[in-house]
């Protein structure tokens, strides 16, 4: 296979053109919309097994810009249901806007100053699973459209990190909204029949958005924890002084 046969499969494979060291995946060509595509884990009605991991609750997009100019992101979910937010600026504060599903998407500015044009946006999957853990997605694959104004700064580089409620060192699984995006999904994945949100339809990321990764929450009570019995070795008493015999 050739170079640039090589080249053309790989920007297919994975929808983009290069990966640059901060993790952000950048686009060959600036852009106004981009897709996210979330799949489905567990099936209309069913629940997870123990041995299985849940919906996923949260997927965060880390979306660099090419300027800090003032922005319009509006969100299409998978209803089809389109909500904006106002302009922002890497100045400015947090949004959030609400789905009639009841789904709220967050829209916060990046605090670091090495990469100030970057915004977060955090979908918060609550209609897909219920508190049971129940599979609530009707369809194999959602698919939610990010898109910005026309003579807004282009979208140059996006990125996924998406998060359940598997307590993975138990495992347990908890789908209650305090636990919904709590443990992120590590990539590489540590279960090869795990998925996690995704830019492309077919492709899952190789790596996730941050250069670390957080140290996994513990788990919600002491009763989840697997007690592992251990052999206890009892010791004889010490004797006492006067017991001791002296040598002349």
């Amino acid at each position: 296979m050739t170079g640039a046969n090589i080249l053309k499969r790989l920007t297919l494979s994975v929808g983009i053109a290069v990966t640059c060291a901060s993790a952000t995946l950048a686009f060959a060509q600036p852009k106004t919309s981009f897709e996210i595509f979330v799949p489905r884990k567990v099936n209309l009605g069913a629940r997870p097994t123990p041995a299985s991991p849940p919906q996923i609750g949260i997927v965060k997009a880390n979306v660099t810009v090419s300027s800090a100019s003032p922005i319009v992101f509006t969100v299409t979910d998978a209803d089809n249901v389109s909500r904006s937010f106002t302009a922002l600026t890497p100045a400015g504060t947090k949004q959030v806007v609400t789905f009639p599903n009841g789904d709220p998407v967050a829209l916060s500015p990046n605090v670091d100053a090495s990469n100030p044009n970057r915004y977060e946006i955090e979908f918060v999957l609550r209609s897909i699973s219920r508190i049971d853990c129940t599979g609530n997605q009707a369809q194999p694959r959602s698919t939610y459209r990010v898109e910005v104004r026309a003579t807004d700064p282009k979208v140059t580089g996006v990125c996924l990190d998406s998060y359940d409620g598997r307590y993975r060192s138990v495992p347990i699984n908890l789908c209650g909204d305090a636990a919904l995006g709590t443990n992120l999904i590590p990539i590489p994945l540590d279960d090869p029949a795990d998925k996690v949100a995704s830019l492309h339809p077919s492709n899952q990321p190789m790596q996730r958005c941050a250069s670390f990764l957080p140290a996994p929450p513990p788990p919600p009570t002491p009763g989840n924890l697997k007690i592992v019995p251990r052999t206890t070795i009892f010791l004889p008493p010490p004797k006492s002084l006067s017991t001791v015999k002296t040598q002349p």
